[in-house]
């Protein structure tokens, strides 16, 4: 049965906090601030390890103020009901925040690509809401139905083999459907053509910090997958969204199951690991942020090389002695070697 989407607005407001972030430093310096929620010393300890380093670097290369929260900013909500995760939404509500031109928030599940990240910020306008465009990642032609249902199908089959030894009757449903039917079968209407994740989302807390808080208020427990189909559809709904980057959201889930499907299979996956930890630093290097989204991508950030110069010497045998006969230089540097020099191949 479809779902009741939206609740009434709860009967006691929220009692919001000022919590204190991670970063000693997290104080206003520029305009734009690069905020997450880290809760939980494991998560926290992950996280600081993994990703927190990237994180920084990105925001000094950028000059943004970087804000990790380590407690809940609704502290009444009953979080068996309503995830966390809806919290992104108060973001811009937060007096720390108000003052800043933009709010960037970021999952705190994502590995951001320091080294060749720009600005994600760049063309969108003050009084548009970022967000990554999730559809064609969905709804690209497939042998199962289209690329989401390829993921889905490989999801089933890994749950059944992790659920092999259990006693299970249950059937899994992989449904050929659109964008506009999973909108419409979670009671989200009138459905809409396009899906957002919201792992990245840049606002102003100007423009939109009522408009995120009134939505947050209007729903009062999880839809399916948490808070993402409601918001993506509320965001798309409204018509106040520009498309960014793709790259500044790069589900590693979705990008394994498109160009790595192999590593669904579990005995193959511990059989090569080595191979396993190739992939997700190839993925790594073709994104700007990487979301490690769910339990079993989580455990991949340790894998993630930050310090080879390429994503060749991560991958290739015996690099250094290889990469000794190849000179990397500029087009100009090019033109003078093989105009002064023999013995030079310039392949290009």
């Amino acid at each position: 049965m479809p779902l009741d989407h939206v609740s009434n607005l709860v009967a006691h407001p929220p009692v919001f906090i000022e919590p204190p972030s991670l970063e000693p430093d997290a104080i206003q310096k520029s305009r734009t601030a690069l905020v997450t929620m880290a809760i939980g010393t494991d998560y926290q300890t992950a996280f600081q390890r993994w990703y927190l380093p990237g994180w920084r670097s990105y925001c000094e290369r950028h000059c943004f103020d970087l804000y990790v929260i380590d407690q809940p900013v609704d502290q009444s909500v009953d979080l068996s009901r309503k995830s966390l995760h809806w919290q992104k939404l108060l973001m811009p509500s937060l007096p720390r925040l108000r003052d800043y031109d933009r709010v960037v928030w970021v999952d705190a599940d994502i590995v951001i690509n320091s080294r060749i990240a720009p600005d994600l910020t760049a063309g969108v306008p003050p009084e548009r809401i970022g967000v990554v465009d999730a559809t064609p990642g969905m709804v690209a032609p497939d042998d199962t139905f289209n690329q989401y249902g390829r993921f889905l199908l490989l999801n089933a089959l890994l749950m059944t083999f992790k659920n092999a030894s259990r006693a299970d009757d249950h059937r899994t449903l992989v449904a050929d459907m659109t964008v506009e039917d999973m909108y419409r079968l979670k009671g989200l209407t009138p459905p809409v053509d396009k899906y957002v994740n919201t792992g990245v989302i840049v606002c102003s807390p100007r423009h939109h910090a009522e408009y995120l808080l009134d939505m947050y208020m209007r729903y009062d427990a999880d839809i399916w997958d948490f808070e993402n189909s409601a918001v993506s559809w509320e965001l798309l709904s409204a018509g106040i969204v520009d498309f960014i980057d793709p790259r500044f959201n790069v589900v590693w889930a979705w990008e394994a199951a498109l160009h790595y499907p192999f590593v669904h299979d579990l005995d193959f996956y511990n059989a090569n690991t080595d191979l396993v930890r190739m992939c997700v630093n190839t993925a790594y290097r073709n994104a700007f942020f990487l979301h490690l989204a769910g339990s079993m991508a989580k455990v991949l950030a340790p894998a993630i090389d930050r310090e080879a110069d390429t994503i060749a010497e991560l991958v290739i045998g015996d690099y250094e002695r290889r990469r000794a006969s190849i000179d990397m230089v500029s087009c100009a540097e090019g033109e003078a070697m093989i105009r002064n020099s023999t013995g030079v191949r310039w392949p290009f």
